[in-house]
């Protein structure tokens, strides 16, 4: 399968360059949507594909995570590594990023559950603080999942635009910031990113 891209400003320019007077072209207008990513892939894998095997292994914060109020309110105890159980636990971890304009970008974490009502569990993807547009996803990554369903890999395709902005208008270094309140372990995160 051949990755796409999402919306990106190169394309926005062809798009800008059709004049409004001439007919449209559908099949121009399919290929600029759809363009495929010319790089290869970029995979980083934190934790391990091990099915929650202990010992836990160490997460990797960015610097804004370790200040995040979110995250250092909890002491000890209360935060959570890769095969962590438990619960009221939080979870956090990022990603280092390039200094590259991406083309797409998929989050993709297994995760589990104790059976029961997990309503209040909340994943949030984006740059700590996570104000305003540094918040690029919040999910509770557990809606509409059978209670009795305990185990799940949920994929993510991120907006790259809010990811480029950063990348392309920010302050190195660059982190993709994840953050899981706080009944839910984590096997692993793998994040997928083609660069332009």
């Amino acid at each position: 399968m051949v990755p796409v891209c999402h919306y990106t400003d190169s394309w926005q320019s062809a798009i800008d360059s059709i004049r409004l007077n001439e007919p449209m072209v559908p099949w121009l207008l399919l290929a600029l949507a759809a363009a495929p990513c010319s790089s290869p892939a970029v995979v980083q894998l934190q934790g391990a594909m091990d099915n929650f095997a202990y010992p836990p292994k160490p997460v990797t914060l960015s610097p804004k995570m370790t200040v995040f109020d979110g995250y250092a309110q909890y002491e000890g105890a209360g935060k959570r590594q890769y095969d962590d159980r438990g619960q009221d636990k939080i979870f956090a971890t990022s990603f280092p990023l390039v200094a590259r304009k991406l083309c797409s970008a998929q989050i993709e974490i297994r995760m589990r559950r104790k059976a029961g009502d997990l309503s209040n569990e909340s994943l949030t993807i984006g740059f700590a603080p996570f104000l305003g547009d540094d918040r690029l996803d919040v999910v509770n990554p557990w809606a509409g999942i059978p209670v009795d369903i305990t185990d799940r890999v949920l994929r993510l395709d991120l907006p790259v635009g809010g990811i480029n902005r950063r990348i392309l208008l920010g302050k190195a270094p660059y982190f993709l910031d994840i953050f899981l309140h706080d009944d839910t372990a984590v096997d692993y995160i793998k994040l997928t990113v083609h660069y332009e």
